[in-house]
């Protein structure tokens, strides 16, 4: 039999699960590796706080090998509907089946437990902040300072930054960016459109429903595209954010993204193996993990040959800044900018608060800045001779992706942004939305279609990114809806569903008595799973009683 180990890290009252090791081969052919927790404890109604966190680790050793199951919901017990999306969300997890849904039951039942969970305020992120006179007055002299700042020449090229309230920039020692690509886009004939958001919400978590092709783009009409901005004028329940990889997990870090269309820049391509078929593209970044910030370009050449701009008999490029080397990624050519020096950590808490401005300025500089929170700017300009991008940049993209190379950034369930892109190309002219995307990082998101597209002064899109389908909003210019208030016949269904639950696991395991998974020396916690299942449906159905009466 596997030695189990349950450990807990709770608030000094809240939620309580424990487990017990019982035999599945749902979950592992005839490992020992589902637990069935027991609900020890629940919402105590003297508890005042609106949001209780709760860690709970299941560590389960086998005979084989050593693993870790975590069930970390970022709240429990703040909004009842909003807990059991979260709940349900880990239950939707491919692995330890049975585990989660047991979870999922246990929690579903210690969140009901509180009859007056209607009356929770809303979470704290979803409260609309007083904001005093003269705060706003700050905040908008900061903004008039952003916009003139855009206005002011920057250096020829190089890093700079600059505080407020100055007008002037200050040049600053670039650093060397290690080689790090981001991925190209994926083929025209691989995009997807955006997914209905209660649907999405129906997969499992982390699939990538922003990125890789698949995003809302604002292209200009008119002329071309001299200056774009991204930055996110609303935010839910931003808590955390990890960088998924293959290979690895990152808490904190992120992207931000300003990416243009693959565009035709026949000078730069004239020496590509087939010149017809080359495109640049420059993706502007601004890059955050625990280590800190720094904001880069990154120029490419697609299909431009096995050799590279200054490599071989292959001219180097003009513009092209002093001692960088191009490398290949297949037939593609790639280098990075010179990058700002490593700027302090930005808390993806502090991405609503977050600006970046990318441009294209013909006979200038292609240049990316992003503004803090603390009103400082920093940047980084290389030559459009390049590439050319200012005589014919058409579309925009702007996002908060994975860190790099197709990575994931993955939110916390409950998290929403409204996504903001400005476009400048010396018109008023309300910009056009379209459904593709020019980079091959994601994140898990699901994009809230059509989005809405103003004229003005400044022109732009504006589109919602929700994580639950109640966030969805159709309003233009959009708005994150506050949570629906939690209603008897809510609760009532809920309850319902989770005695239903709690009977679909009850005769399971007893259908699973009699079965060779429960032979032998196994029958015994078998029965005490049985056991385990009457408790928990019991349970359901007291808490149905008590929440449904007429």
């Amino acid at each position: 039999m596997s030695n189990v180990a349950f450990a807990t890290k709770l608030p000094k009252t809240g939620c309580v699960l424990a487990g017990l090791a019982l035999p599945t081969g749902e979950s592992g052919g005839n490992q020992e590796r589902a637990i069935a927790p027991l609900l020890l404890g629940r919402y105590l109604p003297s508890m005042t706080s609106a949001s209780l966190s709760i860690d709970v680790g299941l560590e389960i050793a086998t005979s084989q090998e050593s693993f870790m199951a975590t069930f970390h919901p970022s709240t429990c017990l703040t909004r009842h509907h909003t807990t059991i999306l979260r709940a349900a969300a880990e239950c939707r997890k491919p692995r330890f089946t049975s585990l989660f849904l047991r979870l999922c039951t246990s929690l579903l039942l210690a969140i009901g437990a509180n009859e007056s969970m209607a009356q929770q305020p809303a979470l704290p992120s979803q409260v609309v902040s007083q904001v005093s006179e003269e705060q706003s007055r700050a905040m908008a002299d900061r903004l008039a300072w952003h916009r003139k700042m855009a206005t002011v020449a920057k250096p020829t090229s190089g890093c700079f930054t600059a505080t407020f309230p100055s007008e002037e920039w200050k040049e600053t020692q670039c650093t060397t960016a290690p080689k790090m690509p981001h991925r190209r886009p994926p083929p025209l004939t691989k995009r997807v459109s955006p997914t209905p958001p209660a649907e999405a919400h129906a997969e499992p978590p982390g699939l990538a429903v922003a990125g890789n092709g698949n995003d809302l783009v604002a292209v200009a009409v008119g002329g071309p595209i001299s200056a774009a901005e991204g930055y996110f004028n609303q935010t839910m329940d931003i808590q955390t954010v990890t960088d998924v990889s293959p290979n690895q997990s990152v808490t904190g870090a992120y992207a931000l993204q300003i990416n243009v269309d693959p565009f035709s820049t026949p000078a730069a391509c004239a020496h590509a193996q087939n010149p017809q078929s080359c495109l640049g593209w420059l993706q502007y970044l601004f890059m955050n993990d625990n280590n800190g910030s720094l904001a880069l370009m990154e120029v490419w050449l697609f299909n431009f040959g096995p050799t590279c701009p200054g490599q071989g008999s292959v001219p180097q490029l003009p513009g092209v800044p002093a001692g960088t080397l191009w490398y290949s990624t297949g037939n593609d050519c790639v280098f990075d900018s010179p990058t700002t020096p490593l700027l302090a950590v930005q808390p993806i808490s502090s991405i609503g608060q977050l600006r970046m401005r990318a441009e294209a300025r013909a006979g200038g500089q292609d240049s990316v800045t992003i503004t803090f929170p603390d009103g400082s700017i920093h940047g980084v300009a290389i030559p459009d001779a390049i590439l050319n991008l200012s005589a014919v940049w058409k579309q925009v993209e702007f996002n908060v992706f994975g860190y790099v190379n197709a990575q994931r950034a993955i939110f916390n369930s409950g998290a929403a942004l409204v996504t903001n892109i400005g476009v400048e190309n010396g018109t008023t002219n309300a910009p056009t939305i379209i459904n593709t995307g020019f980079t091959g990082e994601t994140n898990n998101f699901n994009l809230v279609s059509p989005g809405c597209s103003e004229a003005g002064v400044t022109p732009g899109i504006a589109f919602e990114e929700i994580t639950v389908p109640y966030q969805e909003s159709l309003a233009c210019p959009p708005k994150i809806p506050v949570p629906p208030p939690v209603t008897q016949a809510t609760l009532c269904k809920e309850a319902t569903a989770a005695v239903a639950a709690a009977q679909t696991m009850l005769t399971n395991a007893q259908a699973r008595l009699n079965t060779p998974a429960c032979a032998g020396a196994a029958r015994f916690l078998c029965i005490k799973t049985i056991a385990t299942d009457q408790t928990l449906l019991s349970g359901a159905i007291a808490h149905k009683n008590a929440v449904c009466k007429p």
